[in-house]
């Protein structure tokens, strides 16, 4: 029997769950019907009610702690605008609860007792988030900090005293403030001129302090305590690798924590009293999305995912071991007919190891496969053994895929991840001429004339750098949301992300020399490989300018490239239809370039 693309693409990806304040429901997004809307899922019945109906994409689901009643995103055509909602279980309806639909909103957290969610919003300000709490009982509205910069909310304290902030310089650099809701008083936490990341704040039922993940003065994030009292952040775990989820149990006993290893969750359980930590049983080659105790102390719900498993709901004893499955994939495609991920690693020009997963039909004896060099975005990201529909069908349509971990990805710790910064990206390019070699000389079953390059938005400048800087390589490029001049992007970029971009690619004044040389737009005479270029007309990061500009000029000197943009879509291309017709013509585009 054979299978199309449709059958790769329609499968159920639950995300984002959230329990009711009784541990019996969960709410999620789930893309069943082309794009991701609201569900919930009765775990005492074991049935599935579906809430919303949107023409849009839901972006996130959280269920009041109190009371049957979820907050969810959406936007308009992929325009970021994300606009806030709350949907009321009892009553079966939902009213919008943002009033402007121009600005963007960032949803931050639940008070404890259910009655305010603090969220940010650039309405003030295009270039800044500012912080906010609304009363849900009277509709009213105060600001909390309107200070400028990207502020979010992470989390109340139990007791509803105070509020923790993090303010984000870029994506490697953030500071955390505690704000005294009785005052509005704002005091920096643990203030460094180094950078660092701070991701969750999870308090103490006592109210002492709160938990957070965190590289201050470290190489990888690890799990450090606040204690209000002293003031002072301590570090309680450090493993060398990113503590990347935490959850505290309704009784805090126990925090559960996972631990991102080579692309790869690992499962621990901190002992609030002792502070001690240990291994728990986890799922083997999987990656835990999100964790959430379920009961007292004794249940997870876990969102988890492999490269040949598709996203699924489980709940684990962490007593017994024993696993319940909730919530799987209702994909009709047989499980055999999945590949994993391969991990590997491979020397660059400097000795740098990257890591890399590749996926490969096992039988490979005695055949040349065309492969795709599939390239992240970010950069500050990592590819990870998840389960992804189009690899899948590329690999079942007789491609293999290469995804390397270039520098300047994150899960390797902060130099590995600062290793591409600016003037540094010109080593990425030899990354992806290294990864060449290795491939030439590790992988006889690929034919290393057939190699394309693959990438969405910072993947997709590297694809357009790797056909621009490399052209000898590269038989075809396929560039989704991609940047080719980095002048042009950061001038047109949302106003609110320039400066958080200028930090990772370099200041638009100070580096324009840099940002010139880097910009593939630059050395379009030199790209060969045929090319297509992916875009959505309402991208608010990568806007579509950026794709008509290097599609021209490869034309107007005589080189072969395609534009295909989406009217209703963004930086992400979500609806079913699109996608559907965008990989049709993907598959056909590499069967013309590599076969």
């Amino acid at each position: 029997m054979s299978y199309s693309i449709k059958d790769f693409l329609i499968t159920s990806r639950p995300a984002h769950p959230s329990l009711s304040p009784d541990g019996n429901l969960v709410a999620f997004l789930n893309n069943e019907s082309g794009i991701n809307q609201l569900y919930v899922l009765d775990i005492t019945k074991g049935t599935v009610g579906r809430l919303t109906n949107f023409d849009e994409p839901i972006s996130e689901a959280k269920f009041s702690p109190q009371e049957s009643r979820i907050i969810f995103l959406t936007d308009k055509g992929g325009n970021e605008n994300s606009q806030i909602y709350l949907y009321n279980l009892k009553q079966g309806n939902f009213k919008q609860l943002s009033t402007n639909s121009d600005v963007k909103n960032l949803f931050g957290c639940w008070s404890p007792d259910g009655n305010q969610i603090a969220f940010s919003s650039n309405e003030r300000d295009r270039k800044s988030f500012d912080v906010y709490i609304l009363n849900l009982v009277g509709q009213k509205i105060e600001p909390v900090i309107q200070t400028g910069g990207w502020y979010e909310a992470f989390s109340f304290s139990h007791d509803n005293k105070y509020l923790v902030l993090k303010k984000k310089y870029s994506a490697q650099n953030y500071q955390l403030y505690l704000v005294n809701l009785s005052d509005k008083s704002v005091k920096q936490i643990n203030p460094s001129p180094s950078s660092a990341k701070y991701d969750r704040a999870v308090w103490r039922k006592d109210n002492t302090g709160f938990f957070t993940i965190t590289d201050h003065e470290r190489e990888f994030k690890g799990l450090a305590f606040y204690e209000l009292a002293t003031n002072k952040l301590v570090y309680v775990f450090n493993p060398n690798w990113d503590v990347e989820k935490i959850d505290m149990s309704a009784d805090g006993a126990t925090l559960a924590l996972s631990v991102n290893e080579n692309g790869y969750s690992k499962l621990f359980l901190l002992n609030i009293a002792d502070l001690a930590v240990k291994s728990t049983a986890t799922p083997s080659q999987s990656v835990i999305k999100e964790l959430i105790w379920q009961g007292q102390n004794k249940t997870l719900l876990l969102q988890l995912e492999s490269a040949s498993s598709p996203p699924y709901l489980t709940l684990l004893n962490i007593t017994t071991g024993e696993v319940k499955d909730i919530f799987q994939n209702q994909s009709a495609l047989p499980k055999k007919i999945f590949v994993e991920a391969n991990l590997n690693k491979y020397p660059s020009y400097d000795g740098l190891e990257i890591p890399t997963f590749s996926y490969v039909l096992s039988n490979t004896e005695g055949k040349k496969y065309p492969a795709i060099v599939w390239v992240h975005g970010g950069p500050e990201a990592q590819h990870r053994p998840e389960f992804d529909g189009i690899i899948q069908y590329l690999v079942y349509s007789g491609f293999a895929v290469i995804a390397p971990n270039i520098r300047g990805s994150t899960g390797y710790g902060k130099t590995y991840s600062s290793l591409d910064n600016v003037s540094l990206r010109f080593n990425c390019f030899e990354d992806l001429e290294y990864l060449h070699k290795y491939i030439a000389k590790e992988m006889p079953f690929i034919d290393i004339k057939s190699i394309a390059l693959m990438g969405r938005s910072y993947g997709g400048f590297m694809v357009l750098a790797g056909l621009a800087f490399k052209p000898e390589l590269w038989a075809a490029g396929i560039d989704i949301v991609g940047i080719s001049n980095f002048i042009t992007f950061l001038q047109n970029t949302s106003a609110y992300r320039r400066k958080q971009r200028e930090a990772e690619y370099g200041d638009l004044e100070k580096d324009a020399g840099i940002l010139q040389k880097l910009s593939p737009i630059h050395q379009v005479d030199k790209i060969r490989a045929p090319l297509l270029v992916v875009h959505g007309a309402n991208d608010a990061r990568v806007p579509v300018s950026e794709a008509e500009q290097i599609v021209r000029e490869i034309k107007n000197r005589g080189g072969a490239a395609e534009l295909i943009v989406y009217p209703d879509e963004g930086h992400q291309i979500h609806k079913l239809k699109n996608r559907l017709d965008l990989y049709s013509k993907i598959i056909q585009f590499l069967e013309t370039c590599l076969k």
